[in-house]
């Protein structure tokens, strides 16, 4: 089975919507898993119409491309406010999550049945906070979470957005320095840790020191209209390599990297192979 990462989407259906059509057709005849690492919502315009998608995906088994959804820090705000609702009848006037960009899914639960409301928060409750791959990199088991490796991590996660204490705020709401200039080490020794939740212009980035390995290409700045965040990374796992291909918002691939212990430039040939399957789609 082949297995592809992505992170902190954040509603840009232009970038997700091609992205499943590229697996579709890249994994026609093999069984393909998308890791999404939480923050698929929220500040773009299309994120509820990607939350069902990915629901029906993951939840109702519907599709060829398999989805495992991560929890991340805007899936444990919706998940918040949407207990509140199924308390109060109401989303709270004061909100974090509508202050974080959830008014466009506020707005569509305000007029959905409690049904629908129950069987969604159902679903993101019970959403992993990590994952630990099969696969490894130069003997490293490979750890995927949000934003920070938890103190504590099984071959099969225990940790549950609906568990919302603080060891899963941690994993989802931690940056490398916090706004009291403190540093925070992301990623758990042994492992080499992907996380996502911090913006950045150049696609991805990786820490050699923390072994961790940044892949939020900045999707929520590009909804909010800073263009300048352009690339979104996805990450295939491969053969004890990850190959990393730079999505833009336009349908293209903009440029790819292996990583076997060190970054490498994939060639031009090899970029373009890549490039003939998205240019199916148009």
């Amino acid at each position: 089975m082949r297995k592809f990462i992505v992170s902190d989407l954040h509603g840009c259906g232009d970038v997700y919507y091609p992205l499943m059509n590229y697996l579709d057709i890249i994994c026609e005849d093999e069984p393909v898993t998308l890791y999404i690492n939480g923050d698929l919502i929220d500040r773009g315009e299309q994120s509820f119409d990607m939350l069902f998608d990915v629901y029906r995906r993951a939840f109702l088994g519907y599709h060829n491309v398999k989805v495992c959804y991560l929890g991340g820090n805007h899936e444990l705000m919706m998940y918040r406010n949407l207990s509140c609702y199924q308390r109060k009848m109401r989303f709270p006037i004061f909100s974090n999550w509508r202050l974080n960009g959830g008014r466009k899914i506020m707005d569509q639960f305000d007029h959905s049945s409690m049904d629908k409301i129950h069987s969604y928060n159902s679903f993101i409750g019970n959403l992993d906070i990590y994952h630990i791959f099969s696969e490894k990199i130069l003997d490293h088991p490979i750890l995927l979470v949000h934003a920070q490796a938890p103190k504590d991590v099984n071959n099969i996660c225990t940790m549950k957005i609906k568990d919302n204490n603080l060891s899963v705020s941690k994993a989802v709401w931690t940056r490398s320095v916090d706004d009291f200039h403190i540093p925070h080490h992301l990623g758990k020794r042994g492992f080499f840790t992907i996380v996502g939740h911090t913006p950045l212009k150049e696609g991805f980035s990786y820490d050699e020191k923390e072994n961790v390995l940044n892949i939020d290409g900045g999707c929520s700045g590009y909804a909010l209209g800073y263009q300048e965040y352009s690339k979104v990374p996805v990450l295939e796992i491969e053969n004890e390599k990850i190959t990393i291909l730079d999505f833009n918002h336009h349908r293209e691939i903009v440029d790819g990297f292996y990583y076997d212990g060190q970054f490498h430039e994939m060639s031009s040939h090899d970029l373009d192979e890549k490039r003939k399957y998205l240019r199916k789609l148009r």
